[in-house]
């Protein structure tokens, strides 16, 4: 889920922009993509009895967008057990090293000027443009520091959670 925000937020700072009022600020397209967009016949939220507030209905399909895959049991790797439960020889040979991943991913994010614009590179103009850093963190997704999946967006998940519990 993270992923998919982080690539959604990241296409949006890297598609190309068309100048704004001021000439200076990137406009987002004026319509979501269909997949992303509500329904036409979305229902209205009604008031909830004897409290004035509204009932927000959360769409079973939005739910499983949102929710983390998590595999069952009998799918995930088993060291030393094929797919049929019988045993094999381990794929880890002796003395071969251990790679252990950094709790934190950093990814630089730039633009190719000299490819998108065909001003090609020397020893005084690199190329590229230097947009911002993706920080991948557990399962945390930054640019710039900055969160790419908002807070409503974890209380949806929640939301569902709780739902098809």
């Amino acid at each position: 889920m993270g992923t998919v925000a982080a690539a959604t937020g990241l296409l949006a700072l890297l598609l190309p922009a068309t100048a704004g009022a001021q000439g200076t600020e990137a406009q987002r397209p004026a319509q979501a993509p269909a997949w992303i967009a509500p329904p036409k016949t979305a229902p209205q939220p009604q008031a909830r009895p004897g409290t004035g507030q509204p009932t927000i209905i959360v769409d079973r399909a939005a739910c499983r967008w949102l929710q983390r895959h998590v595999p069952d049991a009998d799918v995930e790797y088993r060291p030393g057990v094929d797919v049929n439960g019988r045993p094999v020889a381990p794929a880890d040979l002796p003395g071969s090293p251990r790679i252990a991943l950094p709790d934190r991913i950093e990814i630089g994010i730039t633009l190719p000027l000299a490819q998108r614009f065909g001003i090609p590179a020397d020893a005084l103009y690199a190329g590229e443009a230097y947009l911002g850093t993706v920080t991948v963190e557990g399962n945390r997704v930054l640019f710039n520091g900055q969160p790419l999946s908002s807070d409503a967006e974890a209380d949806l998940v929640a939301v569902c959670s709780r739902r098809d519990r």
